[in-house]
């Protein structure tokens, strides 16, 4: 996979991709990504075209499933990590 561009954007990493004839669009906050793929004949077929279609409103809607994917990750980790903590006695 071959980096092609970096996007700015004040929250996110935003990054285009290319590799085997497609465009891999991808965002990045913290631990979290999400990518989007573009094959040829897609209409997305340059770097200009792939710049074009992350709008505003594209980055709101990303930041609203990277929280969504933040709080799926806390609501079962937290499950996870208190059935397996051990019962210790109390010393006093």
């Amino acid at each position: 996979m071959r980096l092609l561009a970096n996007i700015p954007h004040p929250l996110l990493k935003i990054s285009i991709f290319t590799n085997d004839n497609r465009f891999t669009l991808k965002f990045e906050s913290g631990l979290y990504e999400q990518t989007y793929k573009f094959r040829d004949g897609d209409g997305y077929d340059s770097v200009d075209a792939i710049i074009q279609l992350v709008t505003d409103q594209f980055c709101i809607d990303v930041l609203q499933l990277l929280n969504l994917q933040h709080k799926m990750k806390l609501s079962h980790t937290s499950n996870l990590h208190s059935s397996n903590e051990p019962d210790f006695p109390v010393i006093i």
